[in-house]
This record gives structure tokens, C-alpha cells and sequence, in this order.
């Protein structure tokens, strides 16, 4: 609901320039998120959840153990001679990674449930639905499109974030 309502814009400018109708009931057309509740259902508020929720899952049971890894790696390596704050941030961002990496697919699939489809654009109903057209289409290098830039929005604001909270858990105790 959040990304249609973020391209309803985009998406029915696109449209119109194609002489194209904008449907209704594809959350295209400027309107309330009551308006877009009404006209795709509650179900509509979770389209693709599952693929954001898997994404999420997975990406804290690797982001976090490989942050606690290599900030332990980082203690002990002597030559670096890294501050705490500088540890902190620099495992924080690396840990990001791995992270990125495995979840890319998801975050991919997730995208594209989420997006109401353009004319001619596929349609998707569901996860192993957008897999196997994808796969089929786009072939495996697909699910790792917006990877970089991921990665590269991600790993500074979780190097700082983890900084951030570390500090604040210290002042708290």
C-alpha cells in the first residue's frame, strides 16, 4: 500500500501519457489510503508482506551474528588499532553485506508484488508466481537487480545505527 501510494502518481502520469485509462482499483489513481483500503480490501494493505517478512527474518539472522564476528575480528586484529567507535561503525557497515546479498531476492520479489503492474507488464499472484515468471523471463541475475545501491544505502545507516544503539544501551545500564 505504501509504495502505491508513493507511484500512484508516477504510475497514472505513465498511463495518460500512453493514452491509457487509469484503472480503478489498482491504487493508480490519486486517492486517500481509506479510498485505496475500500477499493482493494484489507488484503490489499499485505500485498507481498510475506516476501518482506521472510527478507527481514533472514537478513537479522545473518546481519547480526556477522556484525557481532567482525566486530570480535576487528578487537583482536592489533594492527588496526581501531577506536570503539570506529570498530562499532565498520562491523556495523560490513555486516551489511551478507546480509543484502542473501536477501536480495526477496527484497526483489517483494518490490514487484508491490508494484501495481503498468500495461503490458506481468502480473504477479504470490511468491513462487513471481519465481518462476521471473526466472523464466529475466533469468537468475534478476533477483539480485538494486543490489549495489542497496548495499551501499544500507551499509552506512547500519554502521551508524548500531553505533547509535550500542552508546545508548550503555548509557541506559
Amino acid at each position: 500500500t505504501k509504495i502505491r501510494l508513493q507511484m500512484q502518481g508516477e504510475t497514472s502520469r505513465v498511463f495518460k501519457e500512453k493514452g491509457f485509462p487509469v484503472p480503478k482499483g489498482l491504487g493508480l489513481n490519486h486517492m486517500s489510503f481509506s479510498t485505496l483500503v475500500s477499493e482493494m480490501g484489507i488484503s490489499g494493505l499485505y500485498k507481498g508482506a510475506s516476501a518482506c517478512l521472510l527478507r527481514d527474518i533472514l537478513f537479522g539472522a545473518i546481519y547480526f551474528p556477522t556484525f557481532t564476528a567482525s566486530k570480535k575480528y576487528l578487537a583482536s586484529a592489533n594492527d588496526l588499532q581501531l577506536s570503539e567507535t570506529s570498530n562499532s561503525v565498520i562491523s556495523g557497515s560490513l555486516a551489511v553485506i551478507p546480509a543484502c546479498l542473501f536477501t536480495s531476492p526477496m527484497d526483489f520479489i517483494k518490490t514487484r508484488l508491490q508494484v501495481a503492474p503498468r500495461p503490458g507488464e506481468t502480473i504477479y499472484n504470490g511468491i513462487a508466481d513471481c519465481v518462476y515468471k521471473v526466472y523464466e523471463r529475466e533469468g537468475p541475475s534478476a533477483f539480485f537487480k538494486g543490489l549495489l545501491p542497496r548495499v551501499c544505502r544500507l551499509s552506512p545507516q547500519y554502521g551508524i545505527s548500531l553505533y547509535i544503539y550500542e552508546k545508548l544501551s550503555q548509557l541506559s545500564s
